[in-house]
This record gives C-alpha cells, structure tokens and sequence, in this order.
C-alpha cells in the first residue's frame, strides 16, 4: 500500500493546485474516489455533475446522489437526449465517442456557468488497456483525467476505499447498457430499457417468473 497511498499523496497535491474542480460524476467507484479525495482537499469548492440519458443503468442515479448527499457536495444532475445523436443510435464502432463528446460538452457548459473552470473525469489506468472512445473524446474536449495524472489502478483504488471505511462502494461497474448491443444493431430506449430492467433482476437475484 506504500505506493498507492504515495499515489493518493500526488492527487491531493495535484488537487490543490486545480484551486475548484468539477467532477463527471456516475456514482461508480473510481469517481466516488475521486470525488471524495476532491471534497476533503478542496472542501466546497468542488462540484459533482451526473449526465443522466436512457443509457445508463437506473440504479446508478441512486446511488449517486446518495453518496454526494453523504459527503455534502453540490450534485448538478442533468439529463441529454442521446438517441437523439445519430451517430450514436445508429450503433457504430464510434458510438462511444458520439456519446462521450455529448456528454462532456453539457457537463463543460454547467461547470462553466458554476464557475469551475477545471472539469476532471475518473477514468484510471485500467482504461487504457481498452478500446475506448471516450477518452479520446474527453482529451479533445480538455478534460483532465487526475487518476491517470498519478497512476492509479482500479485495484488500488478498491483498496484505499476499504482503508477509508466505504464498503458501499464496494459494487461491480455498471457500463453503458448500448454495450450490450452489438454493432450495427439500432440503439432504441425500448432495446436500453429491456437491458436496464433484466439486469435489475439479476441483481435483486428475483427469480424471472416472479419479476414482471
């Protein structure tokens, strides 16, 4: 743990020197962590913003704005028309970056408007390993990514979130629910909410027959 909390060091340093920050905020455990991080050396000059769209996994709201509401951080939550965006409803190979660059126009523009020049995203050094558009799209828009900026891994941030005593976090990711759709299948919001609903199910562990 000696590096991870050297790590941690680096962040609350790099922090410092942002002065106010708005955070992209999904409820997940990298952003909560960072997040955190953020209100203990910022205090109240951070912000955090969820984008909200047919996308994303219900659930996810919840526990958002019931962590922010638990460490007293100003939670903006906004909703985008995503299917609205062609590029992304179409469902091609790019459809994450369609979606991100959506996304992170609107969480600029409210940051703006608050007064936060610095937006931040919680992406780690685990996303690199993958195909990921949105990250190139978060680059071009200016997003900072700290996480990155210090060398964190999704393993060492479960581990610190341990040490600080927040076993709620303690959950598995919850990705874009169009990524279950393979290319070249029509995203529609009936597809994303037949996913959202089914795998609700399979969380609450209710047998099929009894969950509709």
């Amino acid at each position: 743990m000696k590096d991870s909390n050297n790590k941690l060091e680096s962040l609350k340093n790099n922090l410092k020197k942002l002065d106010s920050v708005a955070i992209a905020y999904s409820g997940g455990q990298d952003s909560s962590f960072l997040l955190k991080i953020a209100k203990d050396v910022l205090k109240n000059k951070v912000m955090a913003i969820t984008i909200t769209s047919v996308a994303q996994p219900k659930s996810e709201l919840k526990d958002a704005k019931s962590f922010t509401k638990k460490i007293g951080v100003k939670h903006i939550v906004q909703s985008v028309d995503i299917l609205a965006v062609k590029n992304f409803s179409d469902n091609t190979s790019k459809r994450c970056y369609y979606c991100k660059k959506q996304i992170f126009k609107k969480i600029k523009d409210i940051a703006k408007q608050d007064g936060f020049p610095h937006v931040l995203d919680a992406s780690t050094m685990d996303d690199m390993k993958d195909y990921r558009l949105g990250m190139k799209a978060s680059k071009e828009l200016g997003i900072r990514s700290p996480l990155i900026e210090t060398g964190f891994s999704k393993k060492e941030i479960k581990k610190l979130l341990q040490e600080m005593r927040l076993p709620q976090l303690d959950k598995p990711s919850s990705p874009c629910l169009a990524s279950r759709i393979p290319y070249g299948t029509k995203i529609t919001k009936s597809r994303l909410k037949t996913i959202d609903n089914a795998e609700e199910i399979i969380k609450k562990g209710v047998p099929a027959w009894n969950a509709w």
